[in-house]
């Protein structure tokens, strides 16, 4: 089986996130260090990362802070549900680091 079969992927990743539109909400889970995680829908009314995170953590500089998906910097004003689609974890859940 070759190592770049994006087709076999593509079958997996349509049965773990499903692509069923519009979602109701983006399951979160937020890491920080020395915090606890925060899990929590989010809802389609807060549509960019931004959003997402000024309403989890409204103490924090976002602009000041790295956030993080998957070790990659991530843009405040992508799409919370396109990252889902995209990055989403096995277990259901988009999983984003903010260092502050």
């Amino acid at each position: 089986m070759p190592l770049d079969d994006f087709s076999m992927f593509e079958s997996v990743h349509a049965t773990l996130v499903p692509s069923s539109e519009p979602k109701r909400h983006v399951p979160l889970r937020v890491l920080l260090l020395h915090e606890p995680t925060i899990q929590l829908p989010i809802s389609p009314s807060l549509t960019s990362v931004r959003d997402a995170l000024s309403h989890l953590l409204p103490d924090i500089d976002l602009d000041a802070a790295a956030v993080r998906l998957h070790g990659i910097d991530v843009e405040l004003e992508l799409s919370m549900s396109e990252l889902y689609r995209h990055f989403a974890y096995p277990d259901g859940f988009l999983y984003i680091a903010v260092v502050a």
